[in-house]
């Protein structure tokens, strides 16, 4: 073996030593708290652009108040009609429909289990927090079986389904472009009574607007995609 080769080989030996700890120790002393995370297995079928997925979501309620309700982002449903408050704000059009193509997006939620195996899905009710606009449909709210305690978790097993649309606003697909973004069901954030504007304690769970970002606590993300 030449020096060259002896000495690279023991560069990129430390090198991984040197991650392999420094990834331990970030992973130990993490630097906020990781109050929603998930486990993701989903698959994209190319030719009818729909993802199909299952989501184990870890939750912690960090707050002094008793949890008896979860409420969710569903984001594609931006995309799912020109009523959504999306649409309606953006003023926007979709792209040009082709007769044999379906242009609209959607996402719905096919199960929710928690730990005991209580079926959440019957109880899902879209909601409107921020227009009363009754054909947008990109906020849900969960009514919980056994409340979260404070400082307590909760495990949830959900299936879901959703349609791509075709290309606008950062997501979609055009031919054999895929731009999958905002895609799976994404818990909101609970704001304790103190926390930024609130004087009591309240879920922050926006329906989509045009002109809005995306907000949520930090996690884990373990996401496998086919």
């Amino acid at each position: 073996m030449s020096k060259q080769k002896f000495y690279l080989g023991i560069f990129v030996l430390f090198s991984l030593f040197a991650l392999s700890f420094s990834q331990k120790e970030f992973e130990s002393t993490p630097l906020s708290p990781r109050i929603a995370s998930y486990d993701i297995s989903v698959k994209l079928d190319a030719d009818e652009k729909t993802l199909e997925g299952k989501e184990i979501l870890y939750w912690k309620n960090i707050s002094p108040d008793t949890i008896t309700e979860l409420q969710f982002h569903l984001y594609l449903n931006a995309f799912k009609n020109t009523q959504s408050t999306f649409m309606k704000e953006g003023g926007r059009n979709m792209p040009t429909m082709n007769k044999e193509e379906n242009i609209w997006g959607w996402i719905e939620i096919e199960n929710m289990l928690d730990e005991e195996g209580n079926d959440l899905s019957k109880e899902i009710k879209f909601i409107q927090p921020d227009d009363d606009n009754k054909d947008d449909q990109t906020v849900v709210s969960v009514p919980l079986v056994k409340p979260i305690l404070p400082s307590n978790e909760i495990k949830l097993n959900i299936d879901f389904k959703a349609k791509l649309p075709k290309v606008i606003a950062r997501t979609g697909y055009s031919k054999n472009f895929f731009l999958v973004a905002q895609w799976f069901p994404k818990i909101g954030v609970y704001e304790p009574a103190g926390m930024r504007y609130a004087t009591k304690g309240q879920w922050n769970c926006h329906q989509f607007h045009a002109r809005s970002e995306f907000y949520a606590d930090f996690g884990i993300y373990n996401v496998d995609i086919t």
